[in-house]
């Protein structure tokens, strides 16, 4: 945490401040594993979506922030 921490505090900082977030920081990917050992088809995978760190960070303490505001 220590070597991360100076760069995630930067960047709420910044996001505070400004209200945007850099491009592509909500990118996320889909990759397929599979369900059996030898798919055929495409119901024998699974899809998951990989998404950043980071934007799963920021999305959960503005979560927080607005179940505080909500209640």
């Amino acid at each position: 945490w220590d070597v991360i921490k100076p760069n995630f505090l930067r960047f709420f900082d910044e996001f505070y401040v400004n209200g945007v977030f850099p491009r592509g920081l909500n990118a996320s990917f889909i990759a397929l594993i599979p369900k059996v050992m030898d798919p055929q088809v495409l119901n024998d995978y699974r899809p998951i979506s990989l998404i950043g760190c980071t934007y799963k960070i920021l999305a959960k303490v503005l979560t927080n922030r607005m179940k505080k505001v909500m209640h």
